[in-house]
């Protein structure tokens, strides 16, 4: 047996499969397709609600640079004392509880377990260490 011959008997028998199991194969291919389809726009739709701008991190810099050269007060206004209070929340950049001995940062778990009735805040880590308070050991970057 030749090649030729071999080459025949293949194509015949390839030919017969595919007659005898057309409707699997058009099955198959139609769910194939549907897949592909449905991964792509869910993809593409999902792709058009993510394309934000990037958040940058700087470690390098204070969360609290600059605030106060770019805080302008306008004495026409009646909202001054809104402007004010959140101008002294922005100063205070450690918390300690009355009942507790450690001061954390504001973003620490520890901090916003402090009742607001209990909260003492520093601006100054020397500060709240003059009072006898120590850092949280369970504050990072204290």
């Amino acid at each position: 047996m030749d090649n030729e011959s071999r080459l025949k008997i293949y194509y015949y028998r390839s030919k017969n499969w595919v007659i005898l199991n057309e409707n699997l194969l058009v099955l198959a291919t139609g769910i194939l397709l549907i897949g592909i389809i449905s991964f792509g726009l869910g993809a593409l739709w999902q792709g058009s609600k993510t394309q934000k701008a990037p958040i940058v991190v700087d470690k390098n810099k204070s969360a609290f640079a600059d605030n106060d050269t770019n805080i302008r007060i306008d004495t026409n206004n009646t909202n001054n004392t809104n402007k004010i209070s959140s101008v002294a929340n922005i100063l205070y950049i450690y918390i300690a509880s009355k009942n507790g001995t450690s001061y954390h940062l504001p973003t620490c778990p520890g901090a916003k377990q402090i009742k607001p009735e209990n909260k003492i805040e520093f601006t100054s880590k020397e500060e709240a260490e003059s009072r006898g308070y120590k850092p949280a050991a369970n504050c990072p970057g204290l």
